[in-house]
């Protein structure tokens, strides 16, 4: 399995970051991974400065994104993509094309971390939600308004926290002492 990491958001924040905690995770799972994101950003720079591997991908319209389609298409059958995980909402229409161009088949995993606040179940959003394989939101209130205002199976859609390290084991002791402190 290869899964392509695609964000192209010009963003310096938490969606991004997230963006680069995944591919790293992955990598560090031996899951063989590449990530797309767009030349000259704060996600760039930041696989950049760790040495991770990246392919520059800058798209040219936002509304039909079809030369940048094409050439996510040709990233997809040159590399053996199986999965492309989007995480930000403005490249999923261009995933969408690039899915149906390619010649492989390929899954679209769409990670949402924003609250989705009207109904998308316009010709639009049944288009590119049809290729969308599975959505993960990150809390239960946002799955619960992606099966109300998607146009797709609400089994298609899943609850995934955001992981966070344990902390160190604490004796009883240990405990009892921080509590006091607090």
């Amino acid at each position: 399995m290869k899964v392509l990491q695609l964000c192209l958001s010009v963003g310096r924040g938490g969606l991004e970051l997230y963006v680069f905690r995944t591919y790293i995770e992955l990598l560090k799972r031996k899951i063989d991974c590449i990530a797309v994101v767009k030349h000259d950003t704060f996600l760039q720079k930041l696989m950049s400065s760790e040495n991770l591997p990246s392919i520059n991908l800058d798209r040219q319209s936002h509304n039909f994104p079809l030369f940048s389609a094409r050439k996510l298409a040709s990233i997809i059958d040159l590399d053996c993509i199986d999965i492309i995980h989007i995480h930000w909402g403005k490249d999923l229409f261009m995933a969408s094309l690039a899915k149906r161009i390619a010649s492989r088949r390929v899954k679209i995993v769409y990670t949402r971390q924003m609250t989705i606040t009207s109904d998308k179940k316009d010709l639009y959003h049944r288009f590119v939600y049809g290729n969308v394989d599975l959505y993960i939101s990150i809390t239960d209130e946002l799955k619960r308004l992606a099966q109300s205002f998607l146009p797709m199976p609400a089994e298609n859609v899943i609850r995934l926290y955001y992981g966070v390290k344990s902390p160190p084991e604490m004796s009883p002791q240990q405990r009892g002492t921080l509590r006091e402190s607090w």
